[in-house]
């Protein structure tokens, strides 16, 4: 493959899909590709859907059609847990994810781990004893799978998790909403919301010095 082309798949649920200019929502993988020249990156984010789960993204024949298409040196962004969490166990969804990892690198591409970001429930206007706004977190845990392959496979993991339950502990729940990141259901983003996740994608990919990061458009 020509160094200088990658393609940018993805592996998502409803917070990465890609929605009508009609819709009011956005998913991170629909706008992610601005982050990035054009020249050198082309997004493909057909496979993310509303509702994936790990489990339905290899028995739907998804993971198969991703398979097919990856070249060499591509990469896979890969964003679950919203869904999973009520359905699969944790070991259910960690034995899946790694199957993901597994997979992708026998094609010579790049998996990445993309933590699920919260949801505003998570977010509160009660502090604590160091000025900071208590969170309360949704994902039960399922983020953590992510970190922990992170760790035993060096799978690169950019933790919009953290990113986001961090950004909440600065802003509290009144300041979220003023930004105006969620729609009304408190889980799905807005266009202005889906930028704010691919500003912490981008900025976590230069931090992990992924190669892809060299052709992020400087803002």
């Amino acid at each position: 493959a020509d160094d200088a082309k990658v393609t940018l798949h993805t592996i998502g649920d409803s917070l990465c899909a890609t929605y009508a200019e009609t819709n009011l929502l956005r998913g991170w993988g629909q706008l992610i590709g601005s982050k990035f020249n054009p020249d050198n990156v082309t997004v493909d984010n057909s496979l993310a859907r509303g509702g994936m789960t790990a489990e339905e993204f290899v028995s739907g024949g998804r993971f198969e059609q991703l398979l097919a298409k990856l070249q060499a040196g591509d990469y896979v962004f890969i964003q679950l847990a919203t869904n999973d969490n009520g359905k699969f166990t944790k070991t259910e969804f960690k034995r899946l994810l790694l199957q993901f990892v597994v997979g992708i690198r026998e094609k010579d591409a790049i998996p990445v781990f993309v933590t699920a970001p919260e949801r505003l429930t998570c977010a509160t206007d009660e502090t604590d004893e160091n000025g900071q706004y208590k969170t309360v977190e949704s994902l039960r845990g399922y983020p953590e799978m992510m970190r922990e392959i992170g760790r035993e496979r060096n799978v690169p993991v950019i933790d919009l998790n953290a990113d986001t339950v961090e950004f909440m502990r600065e802003h509290g729940l009144t300041g979220m909403k003023e930004l105006d990141y969620f729609v009304s259901d408190e889980l799905h983003f807005t266009k202005s919301g889906a930028e704010w996740l691919i500003d912490f994608i981008a900025d976590g990919a230069k931090e992990l010095k992924l190669p892809i990061a060299k052709f992020l458009v400087s803002e």
